[in-house]
């Protein structure tokens, strides 16, 4: 039984190679400006890491966004239904105004308003949600980084995370306010 467990275990990893999935195995890291491959392989124009590394974070990215795709597809629907019986889009209807006018330039912008609330509480989640899918795709992170800090009991590092995350969570807020003020013109003369 210990046999096929070591083959397994040893069929992915490859002696004196880096193996943390953010690149392929016989791509070489771009010249280090700030640590995120994509933005260092484009300002270093090194177009075939970046593509390189784009195909590496897209599955990753594509996971970390399945988690709100459905309740933001949910919350889009109802809100839509809901305004779509509306008497002004009843008024846009009898005044002749295209139907895709109408659905995207009345309806969609006043159903938009509680599908970016959700958007941005969904925001937070992800944040939390990023420590599993690193942990997934073999890729180091904040989360990586602050689980690793939780465990070593590195108070240092604990509060400098949290501090980061609540600055990010706190700019989303910030953006989900000002998408409201765009979104709904009463908002703005309030």
């Amino acid at each position: 039984m210990a046999r096929p467990a070591a083959g397994l275990r040893g069929a992915g990893h490859r002696r004196g190679r880096r193996r943390d999935g953010r690149l392929g195995d016989f791509t070489a890291p771009p010249h280090h400006v700030t640590g995120f491959y994509l933005f260092d392989s484009a300002v270093t124009g090194n177009w075939s890491v970046f593509v390189d590394a784009l195909r590496h974070v897209l599955l990753p990215g594509i996971t970390l966004a399945l988690l709100g795709i459905a309740g933001i597809t949910r919350m889009t629907r109802t809100s839509m239904l809901e305004v779509l019986e509306k008497d002004y889009i009843r008024a846009a209807r009898a005044r002749g105004i295209r139907p895709r006018d109408v659905v995207l330039r009345h309806a969609l912008r006043n159903a938009m308003i509680p599908t970016v609330t959700i958007i941005g509480l969904l925001f937070g989640s992800m944040i939390g949600g990023a420590l599993v899918i690193e942990w997934i795709f073999s890729w180091p992170g904040v989360g990586t980084y602050a689980a690793n800090a939780i465990t070593q009991l590195d108070y240092t590092a604990i509060m400098g995370v949290a501090v980061v995350i609540a600055v990010i969570y706190l700019i989303a807020n910030l953006l989900v306010d000002i998408s409201y003020m765009i979104l709904n013109p009463r908002i703005r003369e309030a």
